[in-house]
C-alpha cells in the first residue's frame, strides 16, 4: 500500500511478499508464488518492480525470497530453496544472479557496507556470510536482520536452551549476545539498525 492505495502483487494463484525496497519511484518487493496453497505445490522465489514479477529460480526446487536490498545500482535478494526432503540451501541473488552461500540452509537479511555484503542465515546454528565467507556465531538458534558499523557487525534474533526450555530474543555485538526479552515466551527478534551519536 502506497499512500493508502493497494497494489495487487500476482504471480499464479498463491503469493506472498516478504520485504520491500524503495529506489526513487520503483519499489520493489521480494516473496513467492505457488500454483495452489498445497504442500504438493512448488513455490517460485521472485520479486516484483512495480507489481511485475520477475522469476529468480527456476521452479525445479520449493524456493523463496525472504529480504530485498538495494545498494548503489544493485539489487540484492536473499532465501532459500530446498527440494522438499529436508535438504535447505541458502540463497542470493544479486542483480537477478545466483551467488552460492557455502554451508547454509537458509538466508535472511542482508546489508551492505561499502563494497562487502554480509547476509545472515543458519544451518547447524546461525550464521552470517562475509562476501559469501561463513562465520559462526555461538549459541544461536534463529538470526534475521544485520547491521554493520564501525567494523562492528550486530545480528538479530534469538537463542534457545533446551535444558531450561527458554527462548530469549536480543542481537549480537560481534558474536556477544546482548538479551532483549526475559525469557518466559518465545520471542525473536526480526531487525536491528545502528544510528550514528
Amino acid at each position: 500500500m502506497e499512500n493508502g492505495v493497494v497494489t495487487k502483487l500476482i504471480h499464479n494463484n498463491v503469493s506472498g511478499a516478504t520485504g520491500i525496497a524503495v529506489k526513487g519511484n520503483d519499489v520493489y518487493v521480494s516473496g513467492y508464488s505457488m500454483v495452489a496453497n498445497t504442500f504438493e505445490s512448488i513455490a517460485t522465489a521472485l520479486y516484483w518492480k512495480n507489481g511485475v514479477p520477475v522469476i529468480l529460480s527456476d521452479g525445479s526446487l520449493y524456493s523463496q525470497a525472504s529480504k530485498i536490498l538495494i545498494s548503489g545500482n544493485d539489487l540484492h535478494i536473499v532465501g532459500h530453496e530446498h527440494n522438499m526432503k529436508g535438504n535447505w540451501n541458502a540463497k542470493y541473488w544479486k542483480n537477478n544472479v545466483s551467488i552460492e552461500l557455502p554451508n547454509g540452509g537458509e538466508a535472511n537479511g542482508v546489508f551492505v557496507d561499502g563494497t562487502d555484503v554480509y547476509i545472515t542465515g543458519r544451518q547447524g546454528g546461525v550464521k552470517y556470510w562475509k562476501n559469501g565467507a561463513a562465520v559462526d556465531i555461538p549459541g544461536g538458534s534463529f538470526i534475521y536482520g544485520i547491521a554493520v558499523f564501525n567494523n562492528t557487525v550486530y545480528t538479530a534474533g534469538s537463542t534457545y536452551d533446551s535444558d531450561t526450555n527458554v527462548s530469549k530474543a536480543g542481537y549480537w555485538n560481534n558474536k556477544t549476545f546482548i538479551t532483549l526479552s526475559e525469557g518466559t515466551q518465545y520471542p525473536n527478534a526480526y531487525s536491528i539498525a545502528v544510528i550514528a551519536q
